[in-house]
Parts: structure tokens; sequence; C-alpha cells
């Protein structure tokens, strides 16, 4: 059978129904009100830390998960009556910042998998905090598993962005603020992120002319996906033609010349490898499509035979 004693708390009192009401029919209601209100703090001397000094993480902005990293706070009671208390964490930015525009959105996960992270708030409200009050006995320590969440999606530029989570412990009874907040430093490596593929997947296709005639055009779709500015760096293993298959033929050289336009705009020769942009800023989550062509130029006199060139796409940062 559980007892109350002189220090039960107003969480208590919810908690304990039973109790409650077997202190209503021997105490009065003014006698439970004041039982159920009494704080008891100088009988309770809670600390709050977190296990690791500070909570560091990369996050990438493609990855279609979101990132997690687990927090265990403590909370230490150094006197000998029980604490019945209300944690709170808030943010000092409202977000992990990389300058002044470049901002990273996070939260702190209850074990019940709540955001309990109030951005910005310096007294939250305790019913918006941890899923529950919870009781430190006299002497003891009270682990609490939480977790930081980056949610996915977040097509943040490259750069270390940094924040700190102030801890706060309350009263239950009163929302009083028990001592100073611990801090919990957190901070994301973002790294550069350049890529491109074939739309629909693959680094690689065949362009399949056929029949070679003047005019003809090729087209092949790339998905770009960067967080940041880029450029597309182009070459040809041939200079800019395709060349007869024939190593032993004597019409070896024998070569038809074509050009390549990038994302609509004039076409251009391989001679040399040409640089092209891309896009001044970052794309989207789901990238962005840009389409590149192939022209064939002048093929009456070209002799008969398989002719190829191998043309590489390649993306760069853009500062």
């Amino acid at each position: 059978m559980m007892t109350c004693h002189q220090d039960t708390r107003a969480s208590w009192c919810r908690r304990i129904p039973r109790c409650v009401a077997r202190l209503a029919a021997g105490l009065g209601l003014v006698g439970l009100g004041a039982l159920c209100g009494a704080t008891g703090a100088a009988a309770c001397e809670p600390q709050v830390a977190p296990r690791s000094a500070s909570v560091t993480a990369a996050y990438n902005p493609f990855d279609p998960a979101p990132l997690f990293r687990d927090i265990a706070l403590e909370v230490h009671n150094s006197a000998g009556d029980p604490c019945y208390l209300a944690i709170a964490l808030y943010s000092d930015a409202g977000a992990a910042t990389a300058g002044p525009s470049a901002r990273l959105a996070y939260g702190v996960q209850s074990p019940s998998g709540g955001d309990i992270l109030n951005h910005g708030v310096p007294t939250p409200n305790i019913s918006a905090s941890l899923a529950a009050d919870f009781a430190v006995p006299g002497g003891e320590t009270v682990a609490l598993p939480l977790r930081l969440a980056v949610p996915a999606g977040q097509v943040a530029a490259p750069g270390g962005y940094a924040d700190a989570i102030r801890i706060a412990l309350y009263t239950v009874s009163d929302g009083r603020l028990i001592g100073e907040p611990a801090i919990l430093p957190v901070s994301f490596a973002v790294d550069e992120v350049l890529k491109v593929s074939l739309m629909g997947g693959g680094q690689g296709a065949t362009l399949d002319f056929g029949s070679m005639s003047r005019g003809a055009t090729r087209t092949v779709m790339l998905r770009a996906r960067a967080n940041l500015g880029f450029k597309f760096t182009i070459s040809s293993e041939n200079g800019g033609t395709m060349r007869l298959r024939s190593a032993t033929s004597a019409y070896a050289t024998s070569s038809a010349d074509y050009r390549i336009a990038v994302n609509g705009g004039a076409t251009f020769g391989l001679t040399h490898p040409q640089t092209v942009p891309g896009s001044s800023g970052a794309t989207g989550l789901g990238g962005t499509n840009i389409p590149v062509e192939i022209v064939l130029g002048e093929t009456e006199h070209l002799r008969a035979g398989h002719y190829r060139d191998i043309v590489t796409i390649a993306i760069e940062a853009e500062y």
C-alpha cells in the first residue's frame, strides 16, 4: 500500500488518485491544496547535465532519411528528499546556423517521438516540455534518453552549422526555474554535394544515329543535384569528331564532325574541353534536369563503317 508524505507535490497527487482521495477525506480540501502545492525547495537540490559535452554530426542534404543522434541527460538529486520536476529544452538561435542566412532546422525528440525543443523560448510551457514530469529520488540520478533529429529534405549550403541547446529544470508545482540551465553545443557539417547522372539513373548512355545524315540530332537528359552553384566541363575523346572504328583501315582517319548544345544554349564544338554554366545556386531536392543535344555536321563524303566518340560531362562547383 502506498502512503502520501508531507513532501507530496502536485504531480504526485495527480499520479496517485487513491492516495489523494484518502488525503481529501482526512484533511479536507484546504489541507489537501496546501499539501499538493508545497514545493519543498530546500529539500530538493537537482542538477542536470548531458553525458556528452557536445553533439556533432554530418548531414547530407540529399539523403532521403532524417538524421538522428542520441542524447542522454542525467538529473542528479544531491538532497535526501525526492524532487518532482519538469525539463525544458530551448535553442539559442532557433536553428543551427552558418552565417546570417544559412540555417539548418533540427529538433529534440522525447522517448515517445514528440519534439520538445522550444526554439528560442526562454520560459517554456511545462506541458510542452518532456512528455511527462518525473521524480528523482534523494541521492540518486535519473537518466533521460532523448534524440536529436534533423529532418530530411533541407538543401543546406556547404559549411559548419552550430547552435546551443539550453536545458532547464522546473518545479512541477509552481513552474519555478531551478538553478542555471545546462548548455549542450550542437554542430553539423554539411559537405559540398555535386552529382550528375542520366535521367532515370546511370552514368553512361549510347546515342545511336543509325544511318548518319547532316543535321541529325540526338538528345540525352542529365539530372544534376547540388547544394551550391555549379558548372559543367565537357570534353571529347576525339576532339569533337566521331571517327571510323577501324584501326587497320587506310581510312581510319575518316571522321564526322558534330556540335553540342547544353540546356537550350548555342551549339559549340569540342576541339578542346569546354566549360558551360549550370546553375548559380543549389538545385531543389529532386535535382535539375538539363538537356544535352548532339548535332551532326557534314556526312556526305564519309567512308562506310561505324563511327564513334566518347563525350564526358563533369560537374564542378561554381563559387
